[in-house]
C-alpha cells in the first residue's frame, strides 16, 4: 500500500463468507486456508473442487456471497464462517448440513455413498466449555454405542486464540487469530514473519481497495443482520420495515462510493428504479 494513499482503509475480515470464498479462489491464497483447516482437522482439502453454485445463477460476475462447497468424488466438505455466531446461526448451518446429505448437488449418484462434513470457523467461545477449541459431532446413539455414518460437524472456537503468546510451536494458534483481527497491524502482529500469512493481510489491504468487493463485502454484512433481525423479532411488520430501511441505508453508501447502479442493485436486491429514487434524493436540492 503507498505511503502517499490517504483513502480510509475499509478493514476485510477473514470471518467473512465473501472474503473466505474470495481467497478460496485464488489457487495462491486457497493453499493457507488449506493448511490451516488440516493443521486443525487433519482435513487434506487440497484435492477438492469448488462447487460454484453461481455458475446456474446466470449471473456472470465473479460472486463472492454464496456458500463454499467443495468435492471430491464422494465426498462434501461445506465451511461456514461464522462472524457473530448465534443459536440460529448454528440451527442455520446445521440445517444446511443436513440438506448437503440429501445430495443438491450430485444428482444420480447413490445417496449411501455420500459423505459429508462441515465445518464452522465461530468468533467466540463454545457455550459449552470455554475451554475447548475444538470439537467434532457426529451421529451417535450413546447407548448402543451405535455411529451413523456420512454426516460431520466440526466446531472451531477462536475466542481463545490470541490468549497464546506466538512460539513456533503454536503457529497455528496464530494462524487462527488473525480470523479474529480488527485491523491489519493486528494481522500482521499475528503473522510475525511467516510469508504465507503476510501475503494474506496484503491481499486483504488491496482487496479494501475494491469497489466491487467492497459491495460484496458490505451487502454480506447487511444480509447478516436482516437475517439477524427476522431471527429476534420473528418476521414481524416492523423487522421488515427495518430490512428495508438497512438496504436503503446500504444502497446510499454504495452510492456515495461512486458504484453502478447495476451492481449495487445484484448486491441489495432492490430494482434499479428504487436505487434511481434514493439517487436522487441524495442529491442536494
Amino acid at each position: 500500500m503507498a505511503e502517499g494513499n490517504n483513502k480510509k482503509r475499509q478493514f476485510v475480515s477473514l470471518l467473512n463468507d465473501t472474503t473466505f470464498k474470495y481467497l478460496w479462489k485464488s489457487d495462491r491464497h486457497r493453499k493457507w486456508l488449506e493448511k490451516v483447516i488440516f493443521l486443525k482437522t487433519n482435513i487434506d482439502l487440497s484435492d477438492y473442487v469448488l462447487v460454484d453454485n453461481e455458475l446456474n445463477t446466470g449471473n456472470s460476475n465473479k460472486d463472492y456471497r454464496l456458500d463454499i462447497v467443495l468435492k471430491k468424488d464422494n465426498y462434501i466438505v461445506n465451511i461456514e464462517v461464522n462472524q457473530n455466531p448465534t443459536e440460529y446461526s448454528s440451527i442455520k448451518n446445521h440445517t444446511y448440513l443436513y440438506r448437503l446429505a440429501g445430495n443438491p448437488y450430485i444428482s444420480g449418484e447413490d445417496y449411501k455413498n455420500i459423505y459429508v462434513t462441515q465445518i464452522n470457523f465461530n468468533n467466540g467461545y463454545s457455550k459449552d466449555n470455554k475451554d475447548i477449541k475444538l470439537s467434532l459431532y457426529e451421529f451417535v446413539d450413546k447407548k448402543h454405542d451405535l455411529l451413523i455414518e456420512g454426516i460431520k460437524d466440526y466446531e472451531i472456537y477462536l475466542g481463545n486464540c490470541k490468549e497464546t503468546c506466538y512460539n513456533k510451536e503454536n503457529l497455528l494458534e496464530n494462524y487462527l487469530a488473525m480470523f479474529t483481527c480488527e485491523s491489519y497491524e493486528e494481522m500482521r502482529a499475528f503473522a510475525v514473519n511467516d510469508k504465507e500469512a503476510l501475503s494474506i493481510v496484503d491481499e486483504l489491504e488491496k482487496l479494501s481497495q475494491d469497489k466491487y468487493f467492497g459491495a460484496l463485502y458490505d451487502a454480506s454484512i447487511v444480509q447478516k443482520k436482516m437475517e439477524n433481525s427476522a431471527k429476534n423479532e420473528g418476521y414481524r411488520n416492523g423487522v421488515a420495515d427495518g430490512i428495508e430501511q438497512e438496504k436503503k441505508e446500504m444502497a446510499k453508501s454504495m452510492l456515495n462510493k461512486n458504484i453502478d447502479i447495476s451492481t449495487i442493485a445484484e448486491c441489495t436486491g432492490l430494482t434499479i428504479e428504487e436505487i434511481k429514487r434514493y439517487n436522487n434524493q441524495n442529491d442536494p436540492e
